[in-house]
């Protein structure tokens, strides 16, 4: 029981955790109180269209949930 208790806490700490949808700017996909599973390993790299991000904002350290809709060199509008 003790070995099952330091993987499941290496993995909370290294490899993924659990974030819920803090507002309706996901939705229609994602609806405020989901869940979704953080991937925290390999999370540096540049992200591919549409997929889901987590990251704290600089400001305050609120951690937020957004999808990349554009990437680095393009104009939005």
């Amino acid at each position: 029981m003790a070995a099952t208790l330091v993987v499941l806490g290496a993995v909370w700490l290294f490899g993924a955790e659990f974030r819920v949808i803090p507002s309706n700017s996901m939705q229609p996909g994602m609806k405020p109180g989901d869940r979704v599973v953080v991937q925290k390993l390999f999370g540096k790299a540049l992200p591919e269209r549409w997929r889901i991000v987590v990251f704290r904002k600089p400001s305050d350290g609120v951690v937020l949930v957004k999808r990349v809709a554009g990437l680095p060199g393009e104009r939005l509008f």
